[in-house]
């Protein structure tokens, strides 16, 4: 598979930072709408066919074998990130890339089981951890960025983060990065 080439080059860079005596810990992501399709060559896509604030990009809806393809690439990144010799990883939920594009109401605008609700917008979140935590085990840390707010009338709210992160850590995640806005990226 083309992308476990990157394996080799990741170790390099895990040993060098190992050497110094620091931990080390890859960030995994999903752009969904802040892709550019010049750059990517494929179609941005999001929860729902909705640009974010201030973009002109109408993303592709996902279809739920869509979602599952992208459950199962977090999955097999987080291997990668693991097998390349890194402490820890990081899923990506902030600064309106896909992942805080589900958490937004603003963003989600879906009518099945990953839309409504925090718990529905949390959906593909639960079911990325949980593939994580099943592929990298139980003592490999996970961390989560979390976008907490969207600071903007409608958007994502403190309390919402809340009843995110409780599920977060229930889920397994060991740590938050918390950060905020950036939906307009």
């Amino acid at each position: 598979m083309a992308e476990h080439s990157v394996i080799e080059g990741l170790r390099d860079l895990s040993s060098i930072i190992h050497k110094n005596g620091s931990k080390t810990v890859m960030q995994i992501n999903h752009a969904g709408s802040a892709a550019s399709q010049s750059v990517t060559g494929y179609e941005p896509v999001g929860p729902s066919a909705i640009a974010r604030p201030r973009m002109d990009v109408v993303p592709k809806e996902l279809s739920r074998e869509a979602i599952n393809i992208i459950i199962e690439e977090f999955e097999t990144a987080a291997l990668r990130v693991k097998q390349a010799g890194f402490d820890g990883v990081e899923i990506h939920s902030a600064h309106g890339y896909l992942l805080n594009q589900f958490f937004s109401p603003l963003t989600n605008k879906r009518a099945d089981d990953y839309g409504g609700e925090v718990l529905g917008r949390i959906k593909i979140h639960l079911e990325i951890i949980k593939a994580v935590r099943e592929v990298v085990g139980p003592d490999f840390p996970i961390l989560l960025r979390l976008g907490a707010s969207d600071y903007t009338e409608g958007g994502t709210t403190i309390e919402d983060s809340v009843i995110a992160a409780l599920e977060f850590e229930r889920a397994g995640v060991d740590m938050l990065d918390i950060s905020g806005g950036g939906l307009w990226l």
